[in-house]
């Protein structure tokens, strides 16, 4: 008998949280995601976002810097779509769609989770 991979299945967050990715009407190449109506109950947000570019997959995540959002009703975040070393960046291209997967903490520690495509 083989030890199964237990893969962590996280509720999906409660309904009243809204979120958007839309591209940035002043930066190139970057989108900007936003959630509304946290109610001041999550305390932080991870996210993992990832994409097409010239058929490689590609992916910008949180890592261990997840955004903060102790007492907070929303949160924006700009994210950059590209790649940068040494203050050099350099851009994704052919970016069409995303895939968002956030991860909310609340004050008990509990998680739950949201994830949708979006086309930009």
């Amino acid at each position: 008998k083989q030890d199964e991979e237990v893969v962590e299945v996280l509720p999906q967050v409660d309904a009243s949280v809204k979120v958007d990715v839309v591209r940035s009407a002043k930066e190139t190449n970057t989108v900007i995601m936003k959630a509304t109506g946290l109610g001041g109950k999550m305390t932080s947000v991870g996210y993992e976002l990832t994409y097409d570019s010239q058929g490689l997959g590609k992916g910008v995540t949180s890592g261990s810097k997840p955004i903060d959002t102790t007492g907070k009703d929303d949160f924006e975040r700009e994210v950059y779509l590209g790649t940068c070393s040494r203050n050099v960046c350099k851009p994704d291209v052919g970016v069409s769609k995303v895939s968002v997967i956030l991860e909310f903490t609340d004050r008990d520690g509990k998680k739950s989770q949201f994830s949708k495509d979006y086309d930009l």
